[in-house]
């Protein structure tokens, strides 16, 4: 837009949690003296704006491994807010504090399911095994199914090592008929991008037959 034209001669920078990570949308600012650096940059003649030396005072192991987000604000000559509303928001980010942390939390790695089958109605109460769970906003384990990929129910996160879940119906099973089973895959992931390796899972119209078999 005409930044000019409102008298914008700065952009300031604040620091916020990822609104994905916090329950409670009040709760979404951290101190602001953990974002430590030039928070406030002249707009170049071009409209470019740079902020060269940011950096943070705290990682997000600190914050209920909360991933923050950077909000960007036009400001006029003296660092007042032009517009309650930011500018822009960056993508979510994961502060922390040594590279085997990150690597630690990208890397999950799933052993075996307590069963790798179930109805197509959903509904059972199952587990996981494999590491590192970590508690975290962003932890889920998703049914990689035909239609996308659709979140377990009632996840709990009893250790590093175990999770336990109810199984999502899948919804595209059409009720008047009978169908084949469906393969699907389960996944885990802590941050929301990167995922575990896959475990096999077969929703089944066969489930409650080979209930009675257990």
């Amino acid at each position: 837009g005409d930044y000019k034209s409102i008298g914008a001669k700065h952009v300031i920078v604040e620091l916020i949690y990822a609104p994905e990570s916090v329950k409670d949308q009040l709760d979404l600012r951290p101190k602001p003296t953990i974002l430590s650096g030039l928070k406030k940059s002249s707009i170049k003649s071009n409209g470019h704006v740079f902020f060269s030396n940011l950096s943070m005072s705290e990682a997000s192991a600190k914050h209920g491994e909360k991933e923050f987000c950077l909000e960007f604000y036009l400001a006029d000559a003296y660092g007042n807010k032009l517009d309650s509303y930011p500018l822009a928001t960056s993508h979510p980010f994961y502060a922390y504090s040594n590279a085997k942390v990150l690597k630690r939390r990208r890397n999950v790695k799933l052993k075996v399911l307590s069963r790798n089958w179930g109805s197509f109605n959903g509904g059972d109460a199952l587990h996981v095994v494999g590491s590192p769970f970590i508690n975290s906003p962003s932890l889920r384990l998703v049914f990689r199914t035909p239609i996308g990929d659709v979140p377990a129910n009632n996840l709990d996160r009893y250790s590093d090592t175990v999770l336990f879940f109810t199984l999502p119906p899948y919804t595209a099973w059409d009720r008047s008929h009978s169908r084949p089973d469906v393969m699907v895959q389960v996944l885990v992931t802590n941050d929301g991008r990167n995922f575990s390796n896959p475990l096999s899972f077969v929703y089944t119209e066969k489930a409650q037959a080979m209930r009675s078999f257990l």
